[in-house]
């Protein structure tokens, strides 16, 4: 599989999965994440709207991407600009919050920032190898 085509297909499976579980059990999901307590009915509502029911719909619209080829650019530049800015909140969260951030938070902003730079470097090397052949 090609390098664009895995970074979308992967990124895709992760919002998906991530989707389905705060979909399915906000209250846990959360808890396990970020170490707080969401218990109010609205926090549980927004919860599995948010990181449940967006995620979902941005796992859809990603893996639609993959099975048309045509779109992955596109793709790419969904995921980068998507990483880029969930790193960037997460960033200023970590910079702003009190001490004490859940360790996931940290893990969270790395595997947001490596894939931004995997899909940097992707799309970079394509828009390379396109300038060569055309």
């Amino acid at each position: 599989m090609k390098p664009d085509k895995f970074l979308v297909s992967i990124s895709a499976v992760v919002f998906l999965a991530y989707g389905a579980w705060f979909v399915i059990s906000p209250g846990a999901a959360f808890t396990l994440i970020t170490g707080g307590s969401a218990t109010g009915g609205s926090a549980l509502v927004d919860i599995r709207a948010t990181y449940g029911g967006m995620s979902l719909g941005v796992g859809a619209l990603l893996g639609t991407v993959v099975l048309n080829p045509q779109w992955l650019r596109a793709g790419l530049l969904g995921v980068l600009f998507i990483m880029v800015g969930m790193a960037g909140g997460r960033a200023i969260g970590l910079i702003t919050a009190s001490p004490g951030n859940h360790p996931t938070m940290w893990a969270y902003l790395a595997v947001e920032v490596i894939a931004a730079a995997a899909v940097l470097f992707v799309l970079i090397r394509n828009r390379q190898a396109d300038s060569k052949s055309g």
